[in-house]
């Protein structure tokens, strides 16, 4: 499968059969690396990868990573019986605000973690979470877009546009917090109504689609998808917020 920055495809480990996948970078694409302790140099993908991998079990776990002649590889685990939420949505609908709910909660924590270890992944979206519909547990995907979250802000376009805040095309900027709890919000509004309706710099809500919606609910949205990143909620209140729903 074609992905922005590289190839996925389904493999097995060869002594014990074990499913997993991989993803090929061409080396000519990869323009941001990281010097590990060895001297080698290492993609920056796949160095926060790792890293995100470390401090939280919501990121899908990367096994190994290998050079050739022309590409990097990375070999992840592959969960079984997980589909990404845009699939899952598109083929059964929207899901219940408590199942919702319990997406957005994993997705918090594991965010807030990420971010607390200086990592932001920049292109949180429903296509970039896995889950299994047994458990509902969510596994994080794709960090081609991943960067230091830092205290100041980021210029560059990185990621998908359709879910960047708006202050990115009304002042060119943002800041990690609110970039990240932005997206989050999209994901929820999407989990929720199974529409995004974007017009930069904002996007359209579907007001008939959230009549149906708990007053709880909908006071969430409001509060991730400010258009004001000042007043936008941070990951602190948002954690505060969940669990008290």
């Amino acid at each position: 499968m074609e992905s922005a920055n590289g190839v996925l495809f389904s493999a097995a480990e060869k002594a014990t059969g074990h499913p997993v996948c991989f993803k090929k970078v061409k080396k000519s694409d990869t323009h941001s690396y990281k010097r590990l302790d060895s001297g080698c140099l290492m993609p920056s993908e796949f160095y926060f990868h790792f890293k995100a991998a470390e401090v939280s079990s919501s990121v899908v776990k990367p096994l190994t990573w290998l050079e050739s002649r022309k590409y990097y590889l990375i070999v992840m685990e592959k969960p079984e019986y997980s589909i990404d939420l845009f699939e899952f949505i598109k083929e059964f609908g929207t899901l219940s605000e408590s199942a919702a709910f319990n997406i957005l909660s994993q997705l918090v924590e594991c965010s807030k973690l990420l971010h607390e270890a200086g990592i932001c992944h920049r292109d949180i979206k429903d296509e970039n979470i896995l889950f299994d519909p047994a458990t509902w547990k969510i596994k994080l995907i794709d960090f081609g877009s991943v960067t230091f979250a830092t205290g100041s802000k980021y210029h560059s376009p990185q990621g998908t546009t359709d879910y960047f805040p708006p202050e990115f095309f009304l002042e060119d900027a943002y800041a990690p917090e609110p970039l990240t709890i932005w997206s989050i919000g999209a994901v929820f509004y999407i989990m929720l109504t199974g529409q995004w309706n974007f017009k930069k710099p904002y996007f359209k809500r579907s007001f008939k689609k959230e009549e149906k919606l708990s007053i709880e609910a909908v006071n969430l949205i409001n509060r991730l998808l400010c258009s004001n990143p000042a007043d936008r909620i941070n990951f602190e209140n948002l954690e505060n917020l969940i669990s008290l729903s």
